[in-house]
């Protein structure tokens, strides 16, 4: 019989992966603030908030913060706690945030930040971590029906709000 990974140590590698993943955002999204913001289509650029790049590396560190004490207090060991289910919209968020990587390549024809983690690391883990929190049934199937409405609100709206105090942040860090 193989030996499985534990549930504790994968639902640990989402806020290690939406590091790695944030850390190839940042380098690299100074270039692709300027891309989106000429390649995109109108109807697509309403839907990305005008952000520095000093305030979206804020943002960035204040999510990846916010993941890592999810993973710190959410008492991963218990059946369907609460920790589990909010690391899982973390990777439904993920995941969804796959599509959107593919979108801007689509309309700006080249690699922006974030596209490789997301195709090579992202898209894989959430199929497996989805397979295995469904099968080991970490989350029943109306949990797991609701990740992906509660990632999306989390893609959009939320993150939304993190990149707008972000900007009173960078504007007192940074001077930005």
């Amino acid at each position: 019989m193989k030996a499985q990974i534990r549930k504790t140590a994968l639902l640990w590698l989402i806020p290690f992966l939406f590091l790695v993943h944030n850390v190839e955002e940042a380098i690299f999204m100074r270039e692709t603030l300027d891309q989106v913001r000429t390649g995109m289509p109108k109807f697509l650029r309403i839907l990305i908030p005008p952000v520095s790049y000093e305030q979206f590396l804020v943002s960035l560190v204040l999510v990846t913060v916010v993941v890592f004490f999810f993973a710190f207090v959410g008492q991963l060991d218990r059946e369907r706690g609460w920790g589990v289910y909010a690391l899982l919209v973390v990777q439904a968020v993920l995941f969804l945030n796959v599509f959107a990587h593919l979108t801007t390549l689509i309309f700006v024809g080249s690699y922006t930040a974030g596209l490789g983690t997301a195709l090579l690391i992202n898209l894989p883990f959430s199929v497996y971590i989805f397979w295995r929190a469904l099968r080991d049934r970490w989350i029943g199937p109306i949990g797991f029906g609701l990740l992906f409405p509660a990632g999306a609100v989390v893609h959009v709206p939320i993150l939304f709000g993190f990149l707008y105090v972000s900007g009173f942040i960078s504007r007192g860090l940074f001077g930005a």
